[in-house]
């Protein structure tokens, strides 16, 4: 049997996850069978701990034992627990991330700190909802008074929350208040339509395979190791772009994999259950990724929608939180020192090899160069529509691919050198994008047309309580001011 196992194509740990991924869906759907609430919380938590122990053994204690911390912090200091809990969560996935950097230097692998990373968002969130708890309702948001919790939930609820066995391998990421009104069954959860609920996690079963098939055909043939070698500078410049453009297509298809096989429980449970929109029903309020998300035709889009949850997160409680600080201290709402801490944060969030900092800087350089088009859009409205969407897609495909490349490659030196190939060539198109625009008065509004004026009038109907809606809109003139909701 071991010896079987080990002529398989892939790792055995990468088989485990798979067998899990499977075995996650059924048990989802016997979750939203069972009745009593306490054994709803006592089954969400009893198989998401299994889940990891079968996966990381005894590196487990790393989730369950900062989980015991910021539960004693949020006991012991109460409406003050955000200042501890955010800096013990940091400080803890840092160093494990730190740790891991040395001891498997340049090594991508399955190990604790995809769940770890998923805790930590979990931590902070629950950290200032519970804060928000014992604020004043006319200091807070229409969003921030819905999520926040006044009493500090029971220790079986609570590691219900972080151990919920749909997230607990890979996430996505979501708010106590949405699973605690998932179990009670309150809130927009107390009629949720179930049956079409497993057909949308059948669909998402079916993109994870299919993202499965994607990883074993492409990924080896599209490796990025082969950009340092003498034979890919062999060949000409439009081959090296055109390369590492599949290369970031065949990377994303693992990740595919994670996303869309967890995404494909949540929606059996009904945890992002979000309601009848135009009469259909629909489960996109907690979204591991988006569909779409390759269709993009900004780099804002391709950002927002990949790693759905994550950017709630990162807008929720690190973006929004620092304007609020600026609001509550008097000052004027920094943006671009807003969206700088985010990104960093960010970054740091995944790892401390320097290729991720320098992606991120790239990634933020896609935003503003993106914008800066956008805001120049009457010197390019002569281009027909459906030709000026294909124009879109294929300024926002090229320069986010070949960009985030570094993020696979881990080490500086190689993914500066990757760079190197192609001439910095996104980094160029930015740069022309961002200052040249400008320069040439090309972005500045029009007379007699509002900043945003024409999305409104053409953008489809925000859905009730969608991963979208948390999202500023792309041509708004304040940049990153978020846009309200009906929950936010």
């Amino acid at each position: 049997m071991l010896d079987f196992l080990s002529k398989l194509p892939f790792p055995i740990d990468q088989l485990k996850l798979g067998v899990l991924f499977f075995l996650a869906f059924p048990l989802s759907i016997l979750f939203s069978k069972i009745q009593n609430v306490q054994i709803r919380y006592i089954y969400g938590f009893v198989f998401g701990i299994a889940f990891q122990w079968i996966i990381y053994d005894w590196n487990t204690l790393h989730t369950l034992v900062p989980a015991t911390i910021v539960y004693i912090l949020a006991k012991v200091f109460k409406k003050s627990c955000v200042t501890p809990i955010l800096t013990f969560a940091f400080l803890y996935l840092s160093v494990y991330h730190v740790y891991r950097m040395f001891s498997n230097p340049g090594v991508w692998r399955i190990n604790i700190s995809f769940a770890l990373m998923i805790d930590v968002c979990k931590f902070t969130s629950f950290a200032w909802c519970y804060r928000d708890g014992f604020m004043p309702t006319e200091s807070l948001s229409e969003d921030q008074n819905y999520r926040k919790i006044p009493k500090l939930p029971s220790v079986l609820e609570y590691y219900s929350y972080i151990y919920f066995f749909p997230s607990a391998l890979t996430g996505p990421f979501f708010d106590f208040r949405d699973f605690e009104n998932l179990v009670t069954r309150t809130g927009i959860y107390k009629e949720i339509d179930f049956r079409r609920g497993y057909l949308w996690g059948l669909q998402s079963l079916g993109f994870g395979l299919l993202s499965a098939a994607g990883d074993a055909l492409f990924a080896k043939k599209f490796h990025p190791s082969f950009v340092l070698t003498d034979e890919f500078m062999q060949n000409g410049f439009l081959y090296r772009v055109l390369w590492i453009i599949m290369s970031g297509y065949a990377m994303r298809f693992k990740y595919y994999v994670g996303f869309y096989m967890s995404q494909a429980s949540i929606d059996a449970t009904g945890l992002s259950w979000t309601g009848y929109v135009d009469g259909k029903p629909v489960f996109d309020s907690v979204l591991a990724c988006d569909r779409y998300v390759e269709l993009s035709d900004t780099a804002r889009k391709a950002l927002e929608r990949w790693n759905a949850s994550t950017q709630v997160w990162l807008r929720r409680y690190i973006y929004n939180r620092i304007l609020d600080a600026d609001k509550a201290k008097g000052k004027p709402q920094n943006l671009f020192h807003a969206t700088w801490i985010t990104f960093f944060v960010s970054a740091a969030w995944h790892g401390y090899y320097p290729s991720y900092f320098i992606t991120f800087w790239g990634v933020w350089t896609c935003i503003a160069a993106s914008r800066a088009v956008y805001k120049a859009r009457a010197k390019f409205a002569w281009i027909p529509e459906p030709l000026a969407t294909a124009f879109r897609f294929i300024l926002t495909v090229i320069p986010i691919n070949l960009l985030t490349i570094g993020h696979v490659l881990l080490e500086y030196k190689k993914t500066l050198a990757c760079y190197n190939t192609i001439y910095w060539l996104p980094h160029l198109y930015n740069f022309l994008a961002i200052f040249l625009l400008p320069l040439l008065g090309w972005t500045k509004t029009p007379k007699g047309e509002k900043a945003g004026e024409e999305t409104k009038k053409v953008a489809p109907k925000k859905k009730a309580r969608t991963t979208e809606d948390h999202y500023a809109e792309l041509d708004d003139d304040d940049d990153d001011v978020p846009t309200k909701s009906k929950t936010e």
